[in-house]
């Protein structure tokens, strides 16, 4: 930027510092100096306006004898003297360098800082910036020789990041690399048996750093429904796919009738269910007494109806003779029934108490019976004899 300012009759010095514009004139006499100011300042607003609005113009007015000595002052430091008559034309005017404006944006244009800088100097770069997710890599043009008004915008390159989708087991479904700022993209809907999918545990519409999306399910119930006989409900139990339904804390009862089960297995359901209270008419029990070859009484068993008896935990024993078993079968038991203990013997007649008197076995034409405090009984413990 030129600035050209007449000299009515006067030699003068036009000074431009970092901080303050400086005229000084050099005068043979102090006269006109209210007028030659006024000039001045009016040229310099209408030539120069910005510089103007930046920084306030001063006025030094000195006899031609102290010129050297002003001329420091005003720049604040000892600087080489130049002639004054050196720097003017021959028309007696004096030439300013051009000056530009070099302003530092950001990577969106919000102002960094701006420098105003000679015609073909160098501008200072300012702090590097910093932006979330990018990193500063320099400038996008030069300033090391600023030939006019420039800006200049900071360059970045943007971050990218590893996106993870994991399955409920931590197993990677699928990897992303995924610029700063941006949405990662997740597999397709997985799959977990006995479960629904429901989406993903966080968002990945904005990636801002490494991360790990993870896959979220809920379990697929049904519902299993316990009835009885006469479609009463006596439960709704929710049950999870291929679990199994537990029922009634208790099984229903019913009068006359042993509950034996449900109408259906409830165990691995795949659906709802509804299950029916199953019944058999109760069975009786029976007694079975078991005594021993000489009468006494060896055990009682309670049997239920056609089941069959079990008998005592150990066969009974007799001295001299081997247990061969009981007079009646233990099976399919239909009423009350006394056995009694079975013994290999030899043949003959032979007391079988241990006085000789109370009982004792007898073999009638190869027939054994047994006479016991007064009775005979046969081997099926039926009385034969009173």
């Amino acid at each position: 930027m030129e600035v050209h300012l007449s000299v009515i009759a006067q030699s003068g010095l036009f000074l431009a510092t970092q901080d303050t514009i400086f005229f000084i004139l050099v005068v043979d006499s102090l006269a006109g100096i209210a007028a030659l100011r006024t000039e001045i300042e009016v040229a310099m607003e209408v030539e120069n306006e910005h510089l103007a609005e930046q920084r306030i113009p001063r006025l030094h007015v000195l006899h031609k004898d102290g010129v050297k000595a002003a001329y420091e002052a005003a720049l604040g430091y000892n600087h080489a003297f130049v002639e004054i008559l050196d720097d003017l034309t021959e028309s007696g005017e004096l030439y300013v360098p051009k000056q530009y404006t070099v302003t530092f944006v950001d990577m969106d244009d919000r102002w960094i800082e701006t420098q105003v800088i000679n015609e073909g100097d160098a501008a200072t770069a300012p702090v590097d910036p910093e932006q979330e997710g990018h990193t500063f890599i320099g400038w996008d043009k030069t300033f090391d020789n600023v030939t006019g008004d420039l800006t200049v915008k900071a360059s970045f390159n943007v971050l990218s990041y590893t996106v993870s989708f994991v399955d409920w087991d931590d197993k990677v479904l699928k990897s992303d690399e995924v610029t700063y700022g941006t949405a990662a993209t997740p597999p397709d809907d997985p799959e977990r048996e006995g479960y629904i999918f429901k989406g993903w545990d966080i968002s990945f519409k904005y990636i801002t750093g490494e991360t790990t999306v993870k896959a979220v399910y809920e379990a697929k119930t049904y519902t299993v429904t316990f009835l009885d006989r006469d479609a009463t409900e006596l439960l709704k139990e929710t049950v999870q796919e291929g679990g199994d339904a537990k029922g009634p804390e208790t099984n229903p009862e019913r009068e006359g009738y042993d509950f034996i089960g449900w109408s259906k297995p409830i165990t691995g359901i795949t659906g709802d269910l509804t299950v029916i209270a199953q019944y058999e008419k109760a069975k009786e029990h029976f007694t079975v007494t078991y005594l021993d070859w000489n009468g006494d009484e060896l055990y009682t068993e309670d049997v239920i109806e056609v089941e069959d008896a079990k008998g005592p935990a150990t066969n009974p024993t007799r001295e001299g003779y081997t247990f061969t078993g009981w007079s009646k079968p233990l099976t399919h038991v239909t009423g009350n029934m006394i056995v009694v203990a079975q013994y290999g013997v030899p043949s003959g007649t032979e007391d079988v108490s241990a006085d000789g008197t109370q009982s004792r076995k007898l073999l009638i034409n190869g027939v054994l019976y047994i006479e016991h405090n007064g009775r005979r009984y046969d081997t099926t413990g039926r009385v034969v004899q009173r």
